[in-house]
């Protein structure tokens, strides 16, 4: 019983990795004639914008930057799970920044392991791309 109370753990940690590197949310001026209202509620119910000068696309991640720190060098069991390449394609390349033609064909011939410290590691790099660090 325990062990798979574990193993569910570790899926529930890859899901959540896996959302938190594919999430972008969208900036205040890009929205529509709403944008005003929707920056504002996010102001309200996100202490990290009050931080951070421009509602970035990664913003979200500024909060987790610590438990990311912990996760990319861990140096016990990581968890795992297999992805195809377009998924694979989808996660780590800068498509979401603009910078990779979406068009672009990826062979789905087989599948990838993907790590919770290779999504940790991820994670740590979108926000190194929106603060302009790396």
């Amino acid at each position: 019983m325990e062990a798979d109370v574990f193993r569910v753990r570790q899926e529930e940690l890859l899901h959540v990795l896996k959302t938190l590197a594919t999430l972008r949310v969208p900036s205040a001026r890009d929205g529509g004639s709403d944008s005003e209202l929707l920056f504002t509620q996010r102001r309200q119910a996100d202490p990290i914008a009050d931080k951070v000068n421009d509602a970035s696309s990664s913003s979200h991640l500024l909060g987790f930057y610590p438990l990311l720190l912990d996760l990319s060098f861990m140096k016990h069991s990581i968890p795992s799970m297999w992805i195809y390449p377009s998924e694979h394609h989808r996660i780590f390349s800068d498509v979401g920044q603009g910078k990779v033609d979406d068009s672009s064909t990826v062979d789905e011939s087989g599948l990838i392991e993907v790590t919770s410290k290779d999504l940790a590691k991820r994670c740590l790099e979108l926000i190194g791309l929106e603060r302009s660090i790396n």
